[in-house]
């Protein structure tokens, strides 16, 4: 007989260290028809928690304080459950003081002790990063991002963290980025701030990029009802942008060619007071005399903030910046202090001197020779600088075209993804299975673990807890991408297409088989979610691979389609070895002799035997005509070589996904290698989440 649902309808938050694991009350409140929430939202009911975390006055305990939320007892769930019905909570209350109010007002006499209020407020089992722990978070005065709109509704998050016993420090979630080669008249910038509501209620990522000089563009992904689904979108930025992870203490940031620098926002100490700026006009122009000019307001502060980058920060070598205007750019020497007119050459002495200060009216010791008139930096790629994390709808399509590489084409669908090859592991996923849980396509002993019956989606087994996400309705825009005019997909008003916003796709790992010493051949670029009804127009292809940063590389692409019923999901990947991809898909016999579909667990809690690139099977064989090849030649005769398997071509495979493979929480991993050159042509980390589930469904209704 199946367990009454009594607890239908209610749903429960979870909180301390309670006498059993949060997991295995999970699963006695689902079975009984509840739900559990991982933060106290207006829609919790109950928080289970111990007096121990009341007293501490935990951050989900101050949420449910603050909200009139009941929190009860654990023992509240075992008698309800012993009883078979849902009993009166107030029996179960815990009642204790309120330490906040006396911690109020401590603080109000004590000003000085205000910062123990992120400390005592520590829940335990948070973490800042995978190898660190930290406290329940707290916000700063720093500024938050003016172009997100969100100034005076949220404040940036920062929170104590610790590392073993000795090593502690505050983590604070607002970094300022800088891509700085004047060589190329190369210089802009990309900020982040993770962001918290007054209330504590909703959190966002923001991300701000342009060049320098110039406003910029800003994204804002959110509102999330949960602090870690914000912090995975600003991890995986962070370390998409520059290489690095995010938040590890004791680990020192390491530049890498092409990537951006971290620029600290706590200055060295250089003590700076505030300065004015001024131009030495050596020639009359536009009815000005020779003499000394103020720079006009916008302008000296952003270039007192640029010189202060320069002395605070002297490993980074900043000394010339590409700073641009409406009009024109302009090349600031602050080891010469003189700027130049990169369109004319017209080159000009400046000076600092202190807020205050009058200085003298006589000329510069010397007047810098005019430089060559060269062109000024081509602006045109800066609404594609963060493109992957545009939410503009386009039409998705699986091309019919081109060359066909392996037998006959069945109905494909999409999918896989290619992690860049210097970037860490995904800490966003807080442990790895070892290598004996790999999965690979000889799957058929997927079949012996239990899960939820109905459900469908991307390749493989098991839960885990991770993100829930923001809804699928934050990820859609009715409106055709502004920057780009010459791409009008033509998508039925009713379609579905849902691109992915970082937030349940991450990079992959290649160290999961050291021993097989795997490279990367392609890094990825973009994902997405569409209906397999879209690909029927063969042109579609074309402008979907331009949204998704095609245009952004003059190299060969890896297009993988994965196919799940009548959803696909799709990746971009671009090469990191053209020689690599071309040698692979140019053979004749890549799905038949070079390619393996490997599928490995990251988060799983059901062991599932699996085997190494070395010991699973080629793609054709498996998926049979499931499976295909193309090559695609876009604008300038780029190559895309387009993978497709139908992963539902395949019996086993199939019942795979439709019994166990979507639960809420799994973190896999799934490579395409090519083994003869144990190269990953394309790779990829998923998170089974929410948001995921139901935008699958959408696309396959």
């Amino acid at each position: 007989m199946p367990p009454k649902k009594f607890f239908k309808g209610i749903t429960f938050a979870l909180s301390g260290k309670l006498a059993q694991t949060q997991k295995a009350y999970e699963e006695l409140i689902r079975r009984h028809g509840g739900e559990v929430s991982s933060t106290v939202t207006t829609s919790v009911q109950f928080l289970v928690s111990t007096e121990e975390d009341v007293k501490a006055n935990s951050h989900k305990v101050a949420l449910a304080k603050g909200r009139g939320t009941p929190i009860v007892q654990e023992g509240f769930l075992g008698c309800c459950i012993a009883a078979k019905s849902l009993l009166d909570h107030c029996t179960f209350l815990i009642k204790a003081s309120d330490p906040a109010k006396k911690r109020e007002a401590k603080a109000s006499a004590s000003p000085a002790k205000k910062a123990r209020v992120a400390k005592d407020e520590a829940e335990p089992g948070s973490s800042a990063t995978a190898s660190s722990t930290s406290v329940a978070y707290a916000t700063t005065e720093a500024p938050v991002i003016a172009k997100s709109g969100l100034g005076g509704k949220a404040a940036v998050v920062q929170e104590q963290a610790k590392k073993g016993l000795m090593m502690k420090g505050t983590l604070t979630w607002d970094v300022e980025l800088v891509l700085n080669d004047p060589a190329k008249g190369t210089d802009k910038y990309y900020n982040m701030q993770l962001l918290a509501s007054t209330d504590g209620s909703e959190f966002w990522a923001v991300q701000h990029w342009g060049w320098t000089g110039l406003d910029g563009r800003v994204h804002v992904d959110g509102p999330f009802k949960e602090l870690h689904a914000a912090k995975a979108v600003f991890r995986r930025k962070y370390r998409q942008k520059t290489g690095n992870v995010w938040g590890q203490l004791g680990m020192t940031f390491e530049e890498m060619p092409g990537k951006y620098r971290l620029v600290s926002l706590e200055p060295s100490g250089s003590g700076h007071a505030k300065g004015r700026w001024q131009f030495y006009m050596h020639n009359a122009i536009d009815g000005k005399e020779v003499g000394w000019y103020d720079y006009d307001d916008a302008a000296a502060e952003r270039l007192e903030k640029y010189w202060r980058q320069f002395c605070d920060h002297p490993d980074l070598k900043l000394g010339v910046r590409v700073i641009h205007s409406d009009y024109f750019a302009y090349e600031i020497n602050f080891n010469e202090l003189w700027q130049t007119n990169i369109k004319t050459g017209t080159r000009r002495a400046i000076r600092r001197f202190a807020d205050g200060e009058v200085p003298l009216d006589t000329p510069p010791h010397r007047i810098p020779e005019p430089a060559a008139p060269a062109k000024p930096p081509d602006l045109k790629d800066e609404s594609a600088e963060d493109a992957y994390c545009r939410t503009d709808p386009v039409a998705f399509a699986m091309a019919r075209n081109g060359k066909r590489r392996h037998a006959k084409v069945g109905k494909v669908g999409c999918c896989f993804w290619s992690r860049p090859a210097d970037a860490g592991r995904d800490d966003d996923c807080e442990s790895d299975q070892g290598m004996s849980d790999d999965l690979s396509t000889s799957a058929s002993s997927w079949m012996n673990a239990n899960s939820e019956a109905g459900s469908s989606l991307a390749t493989i087994v098991s839960t885990s807890e991770f993100a829930n996400l923001q809804s699928a309705e934050n990820l859609l825009i009715e409106t055709p991408n502004e920057t780009q005019p010459d791409v009008k997909p033509e998508v039925p008003p009713d379609s579905e297409v849902l691109t992915a916003s970082g937030d349940w796709s991450t990079e992959a790992s290649l160290l999961a088989w050291p021993k097989l010493e795997l490279r990367a051949a392609s890094r990825f670029v973009s994902a997405c979610l569409i209906k397999r009804e879209l690909a029927d127009d063969p042109n579609n292809v074309l402008k979907i691979y331009r949204e998704m940063e095609m245009a952004c590389g003059t190299g060969p692409h890896v297009a993988v389609w994965l196919g799940f019923g009548a959803a696909w999901l799709l990746c971009l990947c671009k090469h990191a070895d053209e020689k690599a991809l071309q040698q692979c898909f140019a053979a004749g016999d890549a799905l038949s002799s070079r390619l393996k579909f490997v599928v490995r667990p990251v988060k799983v809690p059901l062991p599932v035997p699996a085997k190494s690139p070395k010991d699973a099977e080629y793609v054709g064989p498996y998926f049979g005509s499931g499976a295909c090849v193309d090559e695609t030649k876009i604008v300038g005769d780029v190559p895309v070589y387009s993978v497709s398997v139908d992963l539902y071509s395949n019996w086993v495979v199939k019942m795979a996904l439709q019994l166990i493979g979507i639960q809420t929480g799994n973190c896999i991993e799934l490579l395409l290698v090519d083994w003869p050159e144990q190269a990953v042509m394309a790779g990829f980390r998923l998170t089974i989440t929410a948001t995921l589930k139901e935008q699958l469904g959408r696309c396959m209704s």
